[in-house]
């Protein structure tokens, strides 16, 4: 008998105890481990045959910073069946984004922009033996493009022709109302409603968190007014009414 045909004895007679050892080969190493006949590694949905190659998905995406995706993963097996291989999920970091994920595979990316890979590798049996397989995903985590304006903080304390106590602040939205941390984006301030001029520092850029902070404004002019913050190819924003008493 032959080495083949002694390792396949020794298997069929594991397979009537409840378990098989299955020797693991690919690009990724090689190693026997244990699997549950017909489970896939203890998983649902899975062959008896040697596990070839596993997947990650989505094997590539892009998220705005903050956001989340949920991985998965599959295995091919020897035997041309699929099955769900247990995994362990690590982030690696690239450059500007440091993202997390759990142990389910739920990933929550980072602050910044920037990128991070992804990698599921495939639970051992044995101790000391590498696993056999592994996949990697890159997450690139980027600014969604601002659509509009929004209020973060109205203008208050006016009295005519003194700097208000309270600066207006705006920030930079995307279409789905999430913050966009982008600096350099160009906002005015005028009036939109009442009679009166608007002084002070009416034009400012947004800063790295993405928001316009005035200062200085102040109007001259008594009674009941609002203010308009426009930025060109932004939806512009209107803030509450503000009464400058005399």
């Amino acid at each position: 008998m032959n080495g083949t045909a002694m390792l396949r004895a020794a298997a069929r007679l594991a397979m009537t105890a409840g378990t098989v050892l299955l020797p693991l080969m690919n690009g990724c190493g090689s190693g026997a481990y244990p699997e549950q006949a017909g489970s896939g590694g203890g998983s649902p949905g899975g062959g008896s045959g040697t596990l070839l190659q596993l997947v990650l998905s989505p094997s590539a995406i892009t998220l705005a910073p903050s956001g989340t995706v949920q991985f998965t993963v599959s295995g091919t097996l020897s035997d041309g069946s699929s099955n769900v291989p247990n995994v362990t999920y690590t982030v690696t970091a690239g450059t500007g984004t440091h993202g997390t994920i759990t142990s389910g595979g739920l990933y929550s990316a980072g602050a910044t922009v920037g990128t991070d890979s992804v990698i599921a590798t495939q639970l051992g049996g044995v101790t000391g033996v590498p696993p056999c397989c592994a996949d990697t995903s890159v997450v690139t985590v980027t600014l969604n493009p601002p659509t509009a304006l929004a209020m973060v903080a109205q203008p208050g304390g006016a009295v005519s022709g003194t700097v208000f106590t309270q600066q207006p602040v705006v920030e930079l939205q995307d279409a789905l109302h999430r913050l966009v941390t982008q600096s350099g984006v160009v906002v005015t301030a005028s009036i939109a409603s009442g009679a009166g001029t608007l002084g002070g520092t009416t034009t400012v850029s947004t800063d790295g968190q993405g928001q316009a902070v005035f200062s200085g404004l102040f109007i001259t002019g008594t009674g009941t007014f609002t203010l308009a913050f426009t930025s060109p190819g932004l939806t512009a924003v209107t803030s509450a009414t503000l009464t400058v008493t005399p």
